[in-house]
Order: structure tokens, then C-alpha cells, then sequence
């Protein structure tokens, strides 16, 4: 993006890319991506709005008047964005220009435990549809004897580890430099058949370090996070297991907060072990988590 904001600008330079719309949150490093468009030769975005400049400010109008305006450039994590607000809300929103994620360059860290074998296996066989097999890196925790000692399964490397590496810091195991970022998923996950495909349209244009999977408010530890993060973060997964997802994110420089349009489908006996879990789909990436019920305990 460039400067200065006029009549050339939008006609010109606008016309062509896709552009994010993001809420810049209260740390100043976490943004919250809200709408993505693209715009006609006029400035129209259409069944939305439309964009002109006056006074060397951007602004997008609806049917109903002034929406958001943007009044200069920042930068942040190496990427230039325009700074604005939202007139009806008066947050302070950023605009950039969208960057698909690269699929060939991510690869997926499985958090398991010895135990979940059953639960492992459906993910591996649903995930494979969509990664190479040495694409993805089990992480199985609850070893002692083999604590440190890999294998391969068909093609998938497993690595055993202690029982203090669960959930995120399963990321501290894997070897980050293989790819640029690595999507984390419990095993007691699942994937569609077009998960690359849904992966694909996420946008990592702001260079985020990570982008957490957003539902109903609550930020799950599901998501995307860069190799150069991991790498950062090495010495804070040692922390407190209480401390250590808070930590990671304080050492992030960017993050997006990225709402999957999450819906509870109730409980199911997804395993056929007779226990319950409740099934939360995430369509807009292709991904569904089971949750277990702390009481039950919890082998699928």
C-alpha cells in the first residue's frame, strides 16, 4: 500500500487485489480479520459499499453513509497496512492486502498420548487425503523408556516423548525448519476431504506468527504457528503448563484470531467405545474437534 490516499490511488492501485479488513485488538500485535473483498474499477464492492478518497483519507461508504475511514500507513511485522476506524464502532481497524497460505509449505503436528491409538489412526487416515504422509509428525506423549526415540509408520514420523508434552508443547518436539508454519491438532480431531483446500484460503498476509482457530469468543490452542515462532519459543514451552500457551503468545510479534463459524452438533459416540464426546465442527476450515468430559476421563 502507498501513499497518499486520492482519486489515482483508489481507481488505480485498489482495482485488482483482494483486501482484509481486520480489527487491530488492544495488544496492539493481535488482529481479528472480520471481511475480504475485492473492488470494481468505480470503487463499488458489490451488495457492500463503495470506495473514495477525500480529503487525503480513504473511506468506504454504504447506503446508510461513512462506514470506515483510513488516514495513514503502518507497519508491523515487516508489512505495510493502512490504519482506520470503524465509524459505528470506533475500533480502530487495518486494512492490507490479502496473501493465500502457501499449503505446500505447512505441515501438521499431531498432539496425541499413549492411549489414543484409536482416536490417532481415524485422524491419519483423513488427514492423509490432503498432506503427504512425511508431512505430518505425530508427537505421543506418556513414554519413559523410549523418551526421545522416533519411528516411522507408514511414511509418518512418531515421536515418543515424555508425559509433559501435550497439546502445544508437542510443537517444541518437531524439527520447524521442514516448513514455514505447522497446523496443530489434538488427536481427537478430524478432518474433511477438502481440508487443504479450506487451508488454502486462509490469509497470511500480516505475517502472523500465529493464527488461532476462534470460536464463540473462546481462542483454542488449534491453529497455525510459524516455524520461526517455534523456534522463539523454545525456552518458554519449559514454563509452567498454566504459564506457557499466555507466554508463547507474548513472544509472538503478530497474531490473527480467526473465526471458524464454529457450531456445537451435540454428543456422539464418535470412537464406538461407548463414550460421549461433544462434536464441534469448524466448516470453515475443515476441521472438527471432539471434546471429552473431564469426569469420563477419557480414552476414545
Amino acid at each position: 500500500m502507498r501513499l497518499p490516499f486520492d482519486r489515482v490511488y483508489v481507481r488505480e492501485s485498489m482495482c485488482g487485489p483482494t483486501y482484509v479488513l481486520s480489527v487491530m485488538l488492544s495488544d496492539e500485535n493481535a488482529f481479528e480479520p472480520f471481511l475480504s473483498f475485492e473492488m470494481n474499477a468505480d470503487g463499488s464492492v458489490p451488495e457492500i459499499g463503495t470506495w473514495n478518497a477525500r480529503d487525503g483519507s480513504l473511506r468506504f461508504e454504504d447506503d446508510k453513509g461513512l462506514l470506515y475511514f483510513f488516514s495513514g500507513l503502518n507497519t508491523h511485522a515487516g508489512v505495510v497496512f493502512a490504519v482506520g476506524k470503524d465509524i459505528r464502532s470506533d475500533q480502530t481497524i487495518v486494512m492490507h492486502e490479502r496473501e493465500a497460505l502457501p499449503l505446500d509449505k505447512v505441515g501438521v503436528c499431531i498432539s496425541t498420548h499413549v492411549g489414543y491409538e484409536t482416536a490417532r489412526e481415524k485422524l491419519l487416515k483423513s488427514l492423509r487425503k490432503s498432506f503427504a504422509p512425511e508431512d505430518i509428525v505425530v508427537v505421543e506423549a506418556g513414554h519413559k523408556e523410549k523418551d526421545g526415540v522416533d519411528e516411522e509408520v507408514d511414511g509418518t514420523t512418531v515421536k515418543h516423548v515424555s508425559m509433559n508434552r501435550l497439546g502445544f508443547t508437542a510443537l517444541e518436539a518437531i524439527d520447524p525448519d521442514k516448513k514455514d508454519f505447522w497446523l496443530l491438532l489434538h488427536d481427537t480431531c478430524d478432518v474433511e476431504p477438502d481440508v487443504g483446500v479450506k487451508l488454502a484460503e486462509i490469509d497470511v498476509g500480516l505475517k502472523p506468527d500465529i493464527v488461532l482457530f476462534k470460536t464463540d469468543g473462546e481462542k483454542l490452542e488449534l491453529g497455525l504457528y510459524s516455524s520461526s515462532l517455534i523456534k522463539r519459543a523454545k525456552d518458554v514451552m519449559r514454563d509452567k503448563p498454566s504459564d506457557i500457551f499466555n507466554n508463547v503468545r507474548r513472544v509472538a510479534r503478530c497474531i490473527v484470531y480467526l473465526d471458524v463459524s464454529a457450531r456445537d452438533e451435540g454428543e456422539k459416540d464418535v470412537y464406538g467405545t461407548g463414550v460421549k464426546r461433544r462434536v464441534l465442527a469448524m466448516p470453515t476450515v475443515g476441521i472438527t474437534k471432539f471434546r471429552g468430559k473431564r469426569a469420563a476421563g477419557a480414552k476414545p
